[in-house]
């Protein structure tokens, strides 16, 4: 996937701020940083392989539930499926821009759920990352350390634990 040090940067966030501030009614004028946010939502999920109990007898294409069974949603494999994603284990925030979104599939986007048992705190989860998101790069520069990657650790069930990430930190001018 591509280096960590290649993220593109949008000025555009920066002059939405500085003519709105950073609050509730600003947060949809910040396409890149929403589509920057949804990228990595797609690539590490918090919650990657929720399970759910069959409550009825299913059928589809000949793959039959029964009843009482444990289903097991991949999200984080269905999140990188190459049938929906081009390069899918590519950081392209470009993919969740309003342009291009009508061009994904509805259920491609999986890490909150789908339906009536999707993520309750789908609406706060969002707004509480842009808004976080959105002071501190306000304010802060970070640039990956030599040598920091983002991988996967394999092996839990629920919650994505990955290895330490090590940045250099500095006040923007």
């Amino acid at each position: 996937h591509r280096d960590l040090h290649s993220f593109p940067t949008r000025r555009s966030s920066d002059l939405v701020l500085e003519n709105c501030g950073i609050d509730h009614d600003c947060l949809s004028e910040l396409t890149y940083l929403t589509a920057c946010v949804n990228e990595v939502l797609r690539l590490y999920p918090v919650f990657f392989r929720p399970e759910r109990v069959c409550t009825k007898d299913w059928k589809l294409d000949g793959v039959r539930i029964k009843k009482g069974m444990t289903v097991i949603i991949p999200v984080w494999a269905a999140n990188r499926n190459p049938k929906y994603y081009e390069n899918p284990d590519e950081f392209d925030p470009e993919r969740f821009m309003p342009y291009n979104k009508d061009k994904m599939h509805p259920y491609a986007f999986t890490s909150f759920g789908h339906g009536p048992k999707n993520c309750t705190g789908q609406r706060f989860a969002y707004e509480a990352l842009l808004l976080t998101t959105a002071h501190l790069f306000r304010e802060l520069k970070c640039t990956p350390k030599h040598g920091t990657k983002l991988e996967f650790n394999a092996g839990s069930l629920f919650f994505h634990f990955p290895a330490p990430l090590y940045f250099n930190i500095r006040v923007r001018q």
